[in-house]
């Protein structure tokens, strides 16, 4: 159980769920996002595609933004676990 008082168990568990959760909103914003093919290398093109599909482009940087921003306290932490267990 994660507990505010036990400080090492907490950034243990916090890890734990960040290594966890983070990669699966990854996994959930590649899911989301439209597929875009356009044999062009037009901007126009490009801009209009996304014109197009506003929501599934914003909702694919939402959860790509939230996956890594919870993945990264996830690897520092394992990366500190480790440190101080050697």
């Amino acid at each position: 159980m994660l507990k505010w008082s036990d400080s090492r168990n907490f950034s243990r568990t916090f890890a734990a769920f960040s290594l966890v959760v983070g990669p699966l909103l990854l996994l959930i914003s590649v899911a989301v996002s439209p597929a875009f093919t356009v044999a062009s290398e037009e901007p126009a093109e490009f801009l209009d595609a996304v014109a197009r599909g506003r929501g599934a482009h914003l909702a694919t940087a939402v959860l790509f933004l939230a996956g890594s921003f919870i993945l990264l306290p996830g690897v520092l932490g394992r990366c500190t676990c480790s440190a101080a267990e050697a």
